[in-house]
């Protein structure tokens, strides 16, 4: 079946959608990937956040053939870049697998990402000449309290 793919800006879209399926990744730099191509396919996310269990969103509207919509968010959570959607909708499950293809396939697009976890870890992770990275960076308990 082929689909056709495009972005949307519009959030609301997303009302009554859940994760359908989590994007394959082993390895940090394996996020950073992920967000590379998003970036080369879709361009920049609806949303970015300097928290990374937040850390980014996408709105994806994906046609088939037959006209048949399907509507995706495509974030990066907690548990890793996921695709969601509306898991009530026939077909959706397989249009998931589909996107899931599409986005492994992709290039990658430079772009860098920072953020802050809540426990004071700092992340920065990007792709730069085609080449995806990540870091993290602990920081010590003395460096988190303030002297009086």
């Amino acid at each position: 079946m082929t689909y056709t793919y495009k972005k949307s800006n519009n959030l609301s879209l997303l009302n009554g959608t859940g994760k359908i399926l989590s994007l394959e990744f082993r390895y940090c730099i394996e996020r950073a990937k992920i967000r590379g191509q998003l970036q080369t396919l879709f361009g920049d996310p609806v949303y970015i956040t300097s928290n990374p269990d937040n850390a980014y969103g996408y709105v994806i509207i994906m046609e088939n053939e037959q006209g048949v919509r399907y509507i995706f968010s495509v974030y990066s959570a907690k548990s890793g870049p996921s695709i969601g959607g509306n898991i009530n909708i026939e077909g959706i499950k397989d249009a998931a697998q589909e996107l899931r293809k599409y986005i492994a396939k992709a290039s990658l697009s430079d772009y860098e990402y920072q953020g802050t976890y809540s426990n004071g870890r700092s992340v920065i992770m990007g792709v730069k000449d085609g080449e995806p990275y990540y870091s993290e960076t602990r920081i010590e308990k003395e460096q988190l309290s303030t002297p009086r």
